[in-house]
């Protein structure tokens, strides 16, 4: 986080203050300020809503979905503007058919208990992310290279309606 950077470098320059002496430590002190300096312009972009936006993105399983609590809170804390959640590799079948969200066909055991799993975390990403705009991405056999398969991809993102 830019925040930990600039607190970094600002104990690196305090360090380097019983050097300022020695050529070495002034360049590095020159670099360091530089360092600051960028950060800082990165941050003012950051927080500025107009000229930049993060979209998150997780696995729909319990550890991922923590740690991305976690990082939503900390990109709030610097003021970073989340405009969607992006939920990556989830894998269609008939959990998520019973539920009315999607229409696939079962895989092997192991397939419908990640599924369990996945749909048990789908549920309730509502309720924990209702303020972002929050899609499911199935989990695609191939790497998604070229405009074709881009397109494709793109066409095929749902939209889970949230309440606001």
């Amino acid at each position: 986080m830019p925040d930990r950077i600039l607190l970094w470098s600002r104990l690196l320059l305090k360090s380097l203050a019983a050097h300022r002496t020695l050529a070495l430590a002034q360049d590095v002190a020159v670099e360091l300020a530089g360092l600051g300096q960028r950060v800082r312009k990165l941050l003012e972009l950051m927080r500025d809503p107009k000229q930049s936006r993060a979209w998150a993105v997780m696995l729909p399983e319990p550890v991922p979905d923590r740690q991305t609590q976690r990082l939503l809170a900390a990109i709030k804390e610097i003021g970073v503007a989340v405009d969607s959640l992006f939920v990556n590799r989830v894998l269609l079948g008939p959990a998520l058919l019973e539920k009315g969200l999607l229409n696939k066909k079962a895989g092997c055991k192991t397939c419908r208990r990640a599924q369990n799993w996945q749909l048990a975390t789908l549920q309730s990403l509502q309720k924990k992310y209702g303020g972002y705009r929050l899609y499911l991405v199935r989990d695609f056999p191939a790497e998604i290279a070229g405009a074709a398969k881009l397109k494709k991809f793109t066409g095929e993102l749902w939209q889970i309606q949230t309440e606001k």
